[in-house]
């Protein structure tokens, strides 16, 4: 069936990097599937080009048998799924608590539901392979649009700044906000190398802040970064969120934003199911952003910037303590689990 689906992308796309797309998988993994395809079949089903890929004599008889093959396997596991138990598996930006599994399981009672944390870049590609239903995950603006989300659906969670985390008792910590060029001679953690956070971090510090980083380590999680500048005399660029004692957190005046979204496969995935999982994850990111008062408070001076919780910043409980998972919804993507 992946296989089908695969030369049915291809062909509709007409060229293989825009099926990659589609797809959401690398073009080199594209590539080297469309080839064990074609020696499976016993011949090419595609000729390349510059501009794209058009059938072979041998891909005009097969072809349009794969694609309807692909539509037929859709109809019968949607027909399946009608006459089975039902299930929503969701990723999430880690690292994902069981109060948000308990959560989801509340709000859809007649689902087997299922939770698994990843990257951004892994869960799109899981949604377009059928392995997820849904996802909640994190546009970063040095990336820009999420690669390989044409065919999902997708809306808005929120919009939300990045802040610098420091020490308790840092001589900035009680400023309503500072300014990143007021950092120039600090010491920084950053995300370890490579990838979109780093790309993320080098676009603040030289486009914003104007400066090189003195950089004393690169962490490998949030977890790690915050425990670094909690014992040392060293700062961090992180979202809001909840990190424990002996840190705070400083509002830049300057930062840039970054977006939380919710994706989802349409063909298992309902609009009344995706308005209803929006608002559940929407709840969840408030009781998050409550359990880091400053973060609220400055959400509440700003509803502006937040018309997304529009609905939200009057009516959420105060959790009598931060719930575990819940600030997961406003973190960074962790290392991928894969299931």
């Amino acid at each position: 069936m992946r296989h089908a689906r695969l030369v049915s992308a291809v062909a509709r796309a007409g060229s293989i990097s825009r099926a990659a797309l589609l797809l959401g998988l690398p073009q080199p993994s594209v590539t080297a599937q469309l080839r064990r395809i074609e020696r499976s079949l016993g011949g090419p089903l595609f000729v390349r080009s510059r501009s794209g890929v058009e059938p072979t004599p041998f891909g005009e008889m097969f072809i349009p048998l794969l694609a309807d093959l692909a539509k037929r396997a859709d109809a019968v596991l949607a027909r399946l799924g009608e006459r089975t138990v039902r299930r929503l598996r969701l990723g999430n930006i880690g690292p994902t608590g069981p109060d948000f599994h308990a959560a989801v399981s509340r709000a859809f009672p007649e689902h087997l539901v299922r939770t698994v944390s990843m990257e951004p870049a892994a869960a799109v590609r899981a949604l377009a392979e059928g392995l997820l239903d849904a996802a909640v995950v994190r546009e970063l603006p040095a990336g820009g649009p999420i690669d390989g989300t044409a065919q999902l659906g997708a809306s808005q969670v929120v919009r939300e700044p990045f802040w610098v985390l420091a020490p308790a008792g840092h001589p900035l910590a009680g400023q309503p906000h500072v300014r990143l060029s007021q950092l120039a001679a600090q010491r920084w953690i950053r995300r370890g190398l490579g990838g979109p956070y780093a790309e993320l971090e080098d676009r603040i510090f030289h486009t914003i802040g104007h400066f090189e980083p003195e950089v004393v380590h690169h962490a490998a999680s949030y977890q790690e970064t915050a425990d670094w500048v909690r014992r040392g005399d060293v700062l961090a660029l992180v979202p809001p969120r909840h990190h424990g004692e002996g840190v705070c957190l400083i509002p830049l005046a300057d930062a840039p934003w970054s977006g939380l979204k919710l994706l989802w496969q349409p063909h298992s995935v309902d609009e009344a199911s995706a308005r209803a999982l929006l608002r559940l994850v929407r709840g969840h990111y408030c009781l998050a952003a409550r359990a880091c008062p400053r973060y609220w408070a400055w959400i509440r001076d700003h509803p502006q910037r937040f018309e997304e919780l529009a609905g939200f910043l009057d009516d959420v409980p105060v959790p009598e303590q931060q719930p575990p998972g819940a600030a997961a919804l406003s973190g960074p993507a962790e290392a991928p689990q894969a299931q």
